[in-house]
């Protein structure tokens, strides 16, 4: 009867368990902080992927004294939205060199929008005038101009694929994506 009664064990069974728990709730307070980075990140990238391709329009070869293969980005150039050597935005977001960032998780999507002028001279950029090739002109009566010519826009897409991986609990993929858009100046 007094083997029954006997709490010698008890205590190291509960902070076996405490301490488990506390292990699973810190590591995922870890993981969803690098969750929180990566979106960061992929803001940041967006945004800097925009800059990088509206700084290299139509003139960016004229203007740049070093030999740069990127000046003069347009449509063209992007065949592919994960493969770095098809896409110099990728190759440009891959370079930058982030802590704890796979560059193979990332992808980019940069679509060109021609603008629209209204009767006031203003420049609007509905999705519906992405430009769809090089040399593209909406108002018939004018010579074609590139899709990356002064007054046009530059929407970049970044998506980062995380891995969210929480103790006993299940591993899963969370696509982060962020949106950026500029206006090509001289």
């Amino acid at each position: 009867m007094n083997r029954l009664k006997n709490e010698e064990g008890s205590s190291l069974v509960e902070s076996a368990l405490s301490a488990a728990a506390l292990l699973v709730v810190m590591l995922g307070l870890v993981q969803f902080s690098l969750a929180f980075y990566t979106f960061n990140y992929v803001s940041d990238a967006a945004r800097i992927a925009t800059r990088y391709a509206i700084v290299r329009g139509p003139d960016s070869c004229t203007i740049d004294t070093v030999a740069d293969p990127n000046c003069n980005l347009n449509a063209s150039q992007f065949t592919s939205t994960t493969d770095a050597t098809k896409n110099p935005l990728l190759a440009y977001l891959a370079s930058t060199g982030y802590p704890g960032i796979n560059p193979q998780n990332l992808s980019v999507n940069a679509t060109w929008i021609v603008a629209n002028q209204d009767g006031n001279g203003v420049s609007t950029w509905p999705a519906a005038n992405a430009c769809p090739n090089p040399t593209t002109n909406l108002d018939n009566n004018a010579p074609p101009l590139p899709c990356n010519a002064v007054g046009n826009a530059v929407k970049v897409v970044v998506t980062y694929n995380f891995q969210l991986n929480v103790p006993f609990w299940k591993s899963m993929k969370i696509p982060v994506t962020s949106t950026s858009q500029m206006v090509i100046s001289e």
